[in-house]
């Protein structure tokens, strides 16, 4: 009698063990790359710890056509549709032992774009070039992302979520709805910070990615031979390190490329020298006025050393000769106290 109610249970209970093993959990689907662009080649596999898919017949249906069945074909590719097109994917896997087994998937290709600038970093405004980010500058990064709905309007960048991450560290307050903008300090000496964003919109149907990298560059500084008469508007500058004094007065005029908070003059440090010796200054830091003696030849090397006090690892020294006309002496250093580095 016993051995009957045994039977009897183990019978009762395999069709709902039979049942719980055809589950769409049970088929695990990977995507490459994991969050498409437009114009990408993806990659769909699929594996299943539950039954034998190299011994199933596998059907993949792409937006209505079949893209292939077989038996055992666990990967297809497809190449994205533009931004705006959302593709349905269903594949069905009948098995010999578990039954069928089915699952649909979205994919919405989509795509971000990440500008950066670093901010506070001078550069003269002559300068038609891109400021970069020093050591331990500050740098702001601007997300430009391409959602188009399925009625072929743009989504509100405001509208959507942003997480932020810097050499993979997640920046919480940096990171929510709406924040397109990230700001931080960049990297120190030898080091490059890793900007990574994930962005969706708020119902998650649409995501995309974007990484960047940014270097720590070093400050610099360029010597110019600055006109008295014209100044900003002729500056010419001093190459091949070598400086002649051709007229009877000369300006030379430093210009510290990428330094941080230049405008606040209590936190940069301008040491010049002439041959060695230090020249006090006073007024505009940045510019010297050069006066050729009657006779005679020679030179001078003049070196400038600029250092940012509260940032130590932003700092640059370069140096230039000065040919003149008086064989025993240096030319005269005059400090030039109206001239200002920024031309207000």
């Amino acid at each position: 009698m016993k051995k009957m109610i045994l039977f009897v249970l183990f019978c009762a209970a395999a069709p709902f063990l039979a049942t719980a093993q055809i589950n769409p959990q049970d088929l695990s689907v990977k995507i490459s790359p994991e969050l498409p662009e437009p114009g990408d080649r993806v990659v769909v596999d699929i594996e299943s710890f539950v039954t034998d898919l190299d011994r199933s017949r596998i059907t993949w249906t792409l937006d209505g056509t079949q893209l292939s069945q077989q038996i055992g074909q666990k990967e297809v590719s497809f190449t994205a549709g533009p931004i705006g097109s959302q593709h349905t994917m269903i594949i069905t896997v009948v098995t010999s032992d578990v039954g069928t087994i089915s699952k649909t998937i979205t994919i919405s290709p989509a795509t971000v774009d990440l500008i950066w600038e670093a901010t506070n970093s001078h550069t003269p405004r002559f300068y038609k070039g891109r400021a970069l980010n020093a050591h331990e500058g500050g740098v702001v990064v601007q997300a430009l992302p391409y959602f188009v709905d399925s009625r072929g309007a743009q989504i509100n960048p405001k509208s959507l979520v942003y997480t932020w991450r810097v050499n993979n560290k997640p920046q919480l307050q940096a990171s929510g709805f709406g924040k397109d903008t990230f700001r931080f300090i960049g990297p120190s000496l030898y080091r490059a910070s890793e900007i990574t964003l994930d962005v969706e919109s708020t119902e998650n149907d649409f995501r995309a990615r974007r990484t960047i990298t940014l270097n720590a560059q070093s400050p610099k500084i360029l010597f110019y031979k600055q006109s008295p008469l014209f100044g900003e508007r002729l500056l010419n500058p001093i190459s091949g390190g070598t400086l002649q004094l051709d007229e009877d007065e000369i300006l030379v005029r430093a210009e510290p490329y990428f330094f941080s908070d230049v405008t606040d003059g209590s936190v940069v440090d301008y040491d010049w020298k002439i041959d060695g010796r230090e020249v006090v200054t006073v007024g505009d830091r940045n510019v010297l006025t050069l006066r050729k003696p009657e006779t005679g030849e020679g030179r001078s090397a003049i070196s400038l050393e600029i250092k940012h006090i509260p940032k130590l690892l932003q700092f640059a020294r370069e140096s230039f000769t000065a040919r003149f006309s008086e064989a025993a002496n240096s030319p005269r250093i005059i400090i030039n106290t109206d001239a200002n580095v920024f031309g207000n």
